[in-house]
């Protein structure tokens, strides 16, 4: 499961789940990862790979800490020309086309996810 943390912290917000996960489903390998702030600053982390997809600007670049951003959605909208960001129809092509190495880089809640699941994928 992935979800924003909005203005909670993403490790307890993720620790709270898990355990919810583990009382429902106590012999199911789950994993829970919370976004810090929101799934967006993602592809703000890595908005270079995504210059001139679905309206995204050639001179986008990285704020410099994505995770700290208020509003996410809002920054991303702003770096797109012609368009307006909108979650449903943006997110499978950005997620697509996302270079996710450079984006963990740069986001920690991104990097946890990449880890969380090679591990899941590992326990299979």
């Amino acid at each position: 499961m992935v979800l924003d943390a909005d203005d909670d912290c993403p490790v307890e917000l993720a620790k709270t789940i898990l355990s919810w996960g583990r009382d429902v489903s106590p012999t199911m390998e789950i994993g829970v990862v919370v976004a810090n702030r929101e799934f967006e600053s993602w592809f703000l982390a890595g908005i270079e790979s995504l210059r001139g997809r679905r309206g995204i600007r050639q001179d986008a670049g990285a704020p410099l800490d994505c995770e700290t951003i208020r509003d996410a959605k809002g920054r991303l909208n702003a770096f797109m020309i012609g368009e307006t960001y909108h979650a449903l129809t943006h997110q499978p092509s950005f997620a697509a086309t996302l270079d996710i190495s450079l984006a963990a880089r740069r986001s920690r809640s991104l990097r946890k996810f990449v880890a969380e699941v090679g591990r899941l994928l590992g326990s299979t």
